[in-house]
């Protein structure tokens, strides 16, 4: 799932600047899906280590179910003008 997740959100990137900095912001409970800082992914900093570094300077979790990989795919379509129901095909 991690390759996926990476895939796209760097795709979302290069066709739409500014998703990773906009996914940046938003964290639903108790981590985000990118961050500047591998610190920054998580409250419980033990978990640092379930990230990996991506392109451009950006930390991104690897530790998502199917089910999440999927919200966070639809969240950073949204984000980048992308209908992830129309325009995207998610299979997983």
């Amino acid at each position: 799932m991690p390759d996926l997740l990476e895939a796209v959100l760097l795709y979302l990137e290069s066709v739409h600047p500014g998703t990773l900095h906009e996914l940046s912001r938003i964290k639903p409970r108790t981590r985000r899906i990118v961050a500047r800082r591998a610190d920054d992914l998580f409250d419980q900093k033990h978990l640092a280590d379930k990230s990996r570094r991506i392109e451009g300077g950006w930390w991104m979790g690897t530790n998502n179910s199917a089910s999440e990989t999927r919200n966070w795919i639809k969240r950073a379509c949204q984000i980048a003008g992308i209908d992830p129901i129309t325009d995207v095909t998610i299979g997983i």
